[in-house]
């Protein structure tokens, strides 16, 4: 299957005195899947400016149309809808630190099968939550940040994860930063998760995103700002396995191991 992805999304944003306002339209168009997406946040300033809550809500509608290939999809055309609603707080606690905490909630509705897979069948409801937390350092010495994150899922299709990010946001002078950075993932595997067809279930899954495992990534991230312009480089290793997880499951065959390279380019006016 060869795909053909385009994004196109526009943003607008209000600043007042204590904060500011945005709105965002995202549209999504692929070979086999449509989405059109919408979002709200707002942030606000405490009076003494130390402390910002914030807040956003987004839903989108998709649509998905597999492509047709030698073996038949289990759907030609479906729907699904996706609601999200996340709030958070940050607070400078010193001159160079701000830490931050947030709490999120998703709802999915409708085709949430994988069309590709014959078998797949899962139901057609997922929520979601999540817990965050994040802190910011900077070294005057150093002259670079260190970035920390932490992040907690759990849902009620059986699948818990913790995610650990730690990146050095290392200045090179007044244009250039190098940043390493590296990351640790560990997720429990789904209720109907599995590796052989058990057709007593009502709901079955056989993909490896849904199974047990653990996984690192770690590579280098290079931003050059010149003027208006921003430019990005970045190469990334990632690795899983199933023993690298903080639980016991089923070994899914389809773990992934890949080289991921990017480039971007921005402008600013």
């Amino acid at each position: 299957i060869e795909d053909t992805r385009t994004d196109v999304s526009v943003t607008t944003r209000y600043f007042y005195d204590r904060g500011n306002l945005g709105f965002n339209y995202a549209r999504s168009d692929e070979n086999d899947y449509e989405s059109d997406a919408i979002a709200l946040d707002a942030a606000f300033n405490s009076e003494d400016k130390l402390t910002t809550y914030s807040v956003a809500i987004s839903g989108s509608k998709d649509e998905i149309e597999p492509t047709q290939g030698n073996v038949p999809t289990n759907t030609l055309k479906d729907e699904k809808d996706i609601r999200s609603a996340w709030m958070g707080v940050s607070r400078i606690v010193s001159k160079r630190a701000i830490v931050r905490f947030g709490l999120s909630y998703t709802f999915r509705d409708g085709f949430l099968t994988d069309p590709y897979k014959l078998n797949d069948k899962r139901p057609d409801e997922r929520k979601e939550w999540a817990a965050s937390a994040g802190y910011r350092h900077f070294f005057v010495g150093a002259n670079a940040a260190l970035h920390a994150d932490y992040r907690f899922f759990d849902d009620d299709w059986g699948v818990r994860s913790h995610t650990i990010d730690i990146a050095w946001h290392q200045n090179i002078n007044q244009h250039l930063r190098l940043v390493p950075f590296m990351r640790y993932y560990s997720q429990t595997e789904a209720d109907f998760f599995g590796n052989f067809v058990d057709f007593s279930n009502d709901y079955y899954a056989d993909d490896y995103r849904l199974s047990s495992f653990g996984a690192f990534s770690g590579g280098l991230r290079g931003v050059l700002n010149l003027d208006d312009w921003q430019f990005n480089l970045s190469g990334e290793r990632y690795v899983s396995k199933a023993d690298w997880g903080l639980s016991n499951g089923d070994e899914a065959p389809g773990l992934v191991k890949f080289w991921r390279y990017s480039i971007g380019l921005n402008y600013s006016f």
